[in-house]
Parts: structure tokens; C-alpha cells; sequence
């Protein structure tokens, strides 16, 4: 499983701020960046299971003024070899 998080101009990831929490564990986990654009490697999610990633940014002089969203989406393959995709959120 892959989670693509694209952030808004003038966003820009800290690196070593990443963590991911799967179900009472937290580790580290570090995304690969090109551009405005994080690919996190989750790997595997157990049925049931629930993960949480949270990381911070440094916001750039030239971010524009008020609100500012960045999209997220998974992506991943079943056993069976089905691949599926989340709406962005």
C-alpha cells in the first residue's frame, strides 16, 4: 500500500518529522519526495487494521494567503492482485 500526498505550493515536508501509527505502535517512516509530491510506503495493511500518518511542513513566503489543502490519496493491491485506489482527500 502507497499513500500519495501532493502539498500545496510553497509546502514543504521536514524531513524526519514523519510518523505512522498502526494500531497502539508508532514508528518512524520516510516518504520519497519529488517535487511537491510524498509517496509513503505503508506496505502490507492488515483486515481490520488502522493506520495514521502525521508529519509537519514548513510554509513558504509564497504560500497564498488563507486556507491552503493538500490531497491524499492510497493506493494498493489485493492477494488476488486487484488494484484499487481511494478518492483524494
Amino acid at each position: 500500500v502507497v499513500l500519495t500526498d501532493v502539498l500545496p505550493e510553497s509546502f514543504s515536508y521536514i524531513q524526519g518529522t514523519a510518523r505512522i501509527l498502526r494500531n497502539t505502535e508508532t514508528e518512524k517512516i520516510e516518504p520519497e519526495i519529488l517535487g511537491s509530491t510524498m509517496r509513503f510506503k505503508v506496505g502490507r495493511i492488515n483486515n481490520g487494521e488502522r493506520l495514521s500518518i502525521t508529519y509537519r511542513v514548513k510554509i513558504g513566503v509564497n504560500a497564498k494567503p488563507g486556507d491552503n489543502y493538500n490531497s491524499a490519496l492510497v493506493s494498493g493491491c489485493f492477494i488476488s492482485k486487484e488494484c484499487v485506489n481511494s478518492n483524494p482527500t
